[in-house]
């Protein structure tokens, strides 16, 4: 379960009359969604989305291409079409009671993450290290610094390397089988080995802000694939003519009764249903996920909500599958 949060903060100045009463009313709204088992398709250009189709193929293909299908679970069969985020609302033991601000806008990119070694990773890294380049950076820097300090204690190793081996004591020189003492015997070239490849790595992240386009959906007892947009917008703006472009941001820059449930004097809860697909004029080719021992192609979701009143904004990276098995 991935969690992020978003504290209150007073969007009022020091001087303020109402500072005062802002800063009273504080708490802590998180967001929590659990990551999705389906995928989304893979993406290429109109040519190619004409060819790779079940009917074009022979019918050794398309057999072949059933029993692959058969591999996967039902929930895997599916296309990542919908997403449920929770949040919550907690206000502070000593906040004022108050109604938990409004969302005045969303905003949705797809995140390729691309990594790629010489040689294979010792380990795995967090998601969370790799997308926020500042701390890639970090985690990079204390490789190479370690690489640094092996290249430096190696060098002072081999220059004395013979008046190493006339200290050695006669225990020592038996457990080396009468050969001289190496730098390996001191650091496993394994270990060296590893530090080069994480001192080296490269992850490459991309945001690709016009791949999806997400719509707000109906939520609760309302069905998510059959609820139409316009049934949680007011009927006050309903007759309004809005561009599609920025169609969910309007729709939640009003505000909607019955979305924060109440659950206790100082909790709320609230449920998002989004609908995401692909834009139909994205041009770039979203290749299918994967994962070597060399380099990798990974995809994040990432969600931005932004709060009324200065309350601050919040945004969760969702991990998603990429696969070529929706023909």
């Amino acid at each position: 379960m991935f969690l992020k949060s978003v504290r209150n903060i007073p969007s009022s100045q020091p001087d303020d009359p109402t500072s005062k009463t802002n800063s009273e009313k504080i708490g802590l709204i998180t967001i929590k969604i659990k990551p999705p088992s389906n995928a989304l398709p893979y993406w290429c250009p109109n040519l190619i989305q004409k060819q790779n189709v079940f009917s074009m193929r022979n019918r050794q293909n398309q057999k072949n291409w059933t029993n692959l299908r058969g591999l996967l679970s039902v929930e895997e069969r599916e296309k990542l079409e919908n997403l449920r985020l929770e949040l919550v609302c907690m206000q502070a033991a000593n906040s004022i009671p108050h109604d938990p601000q409004e969302i005045s806008s969303l905003e949705t990119e797809l995140i390729c993450l691309t990594t790629n070694t010489k040689d294979c990773k010792p380990v795995r890294f967090h998601s969370d290290l790799l997308l926020k380049k500042h701390k890639y950076n970090e985690i990079k820097k204390i490789f190479k610094e370690i690489l640094e300090n092996i290249e430096a204690y190696r060098d002072e190793f081999t220059k004395n390397q013979t008046k190493i081996n006339l200290l050695l004591a006669d225990d020592a020189r038996a457990s080396l089988r009468n050969r001289s003492l190496d730098f390996s015997d001191l650091m496993p070239s394994s270990i060296i080995k590893d530090v080069q490849v994480l001192a080296n790595m490269e992850a490459n992240v991309v945001v690709m802000k016009n791949a999806l386009k997400t719509k707000l959906v109906g939520e609760k007892s309302v069905p998510v694939a059959s609820s139409p947009i316009s049934s949680i917008i007011p009927r006050t703006s309903r007759n309004k003519k809005t561009s599609p472009s920025n169609y969910h941001h309007s729709v939640l820059s009003h505000r909607k009764s019955n979305e924060w449930n109440q659950v206790s004097s100082t909790e709320y809860k609230r449920t998002l249903l989004l609908n995401i697909k692909y834009n139909d004029d994205f041009k770039a080719t979203i290749v299918p996920s994967f994962e070597s021992c060399l380099c990798s192609r990974s995809y994040f979701l990432r969600v931005k909500l932004h709060f009324d009143k200065g309350v601050g904004s919040a945004e969760i990276d969702i991990p998603v599958q990429v696969k070529n098995s929706f023909i």
